[in-house]
């Protein structure tokens, strides 16, 4: 859910493990890039399921971007936004055991 609720949803193209032409006219990941989400938050896109394995991939997907509002969640991490100003806060539970 966290995807949808962004600016951008080609976050979800990033690790490469989702099939992207499950939409239609949506057949490459290229075809995702600047599709737009549910925008909940100010220019504030999401990728979840963060880890140090995904340092260097992201990176490089936001190298060189203007202004990049990338919110990088890890397993034990939640973003919350609230009231019309939407104001975002990031609130950590216990990290899951391996």
């Amino acid at each position: 859910g966290a995807i949808v609720a962004g600016d951008d949803v080609s976050t979800a193209t990033w690790k490469g493990w989702d099939d992207p032409s499950v939409v239609p006219n949506r057949e490459t990941y290229d075809d995702w890039i600047g599709t737009r989400g549910f925008q909940f938050s100010e220019s504030l896109s999401f990728f979840p399921h963060m880890s140090d394995d995904w340092i260097g991939l992201v990176n490089d997907k936001v190298k060189g971007k203007e202004a990049n509002r990338t919110c990088c969640l890890r397993e034990e991490e939640v973003c919350c936004i609230t009231g019309e100003r939407k104001q975002t806060f990031v609130v950590s539970g216990a990290a899951p055991e391996c």
